[in-house]
């Protein structure tokens, strides 16, 4: 079996050429997202916004561009993001926060963490 990177460097190229093949994009183009090529990378994105960046660390100019901006209606900190994300799983007797905290122990990369937390924060602000 071929390793991971391998798989990823061999059938890239193919899922970006035809996304609506592979992809729910119909789900993103519902929601008013479009389909951009980061003008640095080269990679493809998805974005409701008129940007010609990915957004990811190494192409932006100002790092991580939603840090410090208010995405919803309520403003939480990051441990009220992590206690209302645990309750959402012990409501629905999945997690506690404990269990929730070793699986993401291996995850240190803030790029795949910190998009996650902040799109909880904002389902949370919506559902008020």
């Amino acid at each position: 079996m071929l390793p991971d990177k391998v798989i990823k460097k061999k059938y890239k190229p193919i899922f970006w050429k035809n996304p609506d093949k592979y992809y729910a994009t119909s789900v993103l183009k519902e929601e008013g997202f479009k389909r951009n090529i980061c003008k640095v990378c080269k990679k493809p994105f998805w974005s409701v916004n008129n940007q010609n960046v990915c957004g990811d660390s190494a192409c932006s100019e100002n790092g991580f561009s939603f840090i410090g901006k208010k995405i919803g209606k309520k403003e939480l900190s990051y441990v009220d993001v992590w206690k209302k994300f645990s309750k959402m799983f012990e409501k629905k007797d999945i997690l506690q926060l404990k269990d929730i905290l070793q699986l993401l122990d291996g995850i240190q990369q803030w790029n795949i963490l910190m998009p996650l937390l902040q799109l909880f924060n904002l389902i949370l602000s919506l559902e008020k």
